[in-house]
């Protein structure tokens, strides 16, 4: 039992709006500390739509057993420019990190307050 950290590379994809879109996503998160108090992400990035981005958040988990569910709630910014940059939730429904869910909404840039689903897979 404990705190299972969620790193590893996760990759997925970005589902529905206006365009029934479905673009890639890779997200890899390394370094992730469970016992800081803010910014818990460690070094992890996303590669999307041909941008990189630097990702700052947090993850909890509901109960600190292998069963419990843990919610993401981080900002993807990218590494050169000013944006876009989205604000994303994900919840694995355990801490096998098998199978991610959530939304992506675009919070500066072209689309800005957009919301899409996103699914990714360990």
């Amino acid at each position: 039992m404990g705190q299972a950290t969620p790193d590893g590379i996760y990759t997925g994809a970005v589902t529905g709006g206006g365009g029934g879109g479905n673009n890639a996503i890779t997200l890899r998160i390394s370094q992730s500390n469970p016992s800081a108090a803010s910014n818990n992400m460690g070094n992890s990035t996303i590669s999307y739509c041909g941008t990189e981005f630097n990702v700052s958040g947090t993850f909890n988990y509901a109960q600190l057993d292998s069963t419990s569910a843990v919610t993401f709630r981080f900002t993807a910014s990218p590494v050169s420019g000013f944006e876009p940059v989205y604000s994303i939730t994900l919840n694995s429904p355990d801490q096998n990190y098998g199978a991610m869910s959530g939304s992506l909404t675009i919070d500066r840039g072209v689309g800005a307050g957009n919301t899409y689903n996103i699914t990714l897979h360990k």
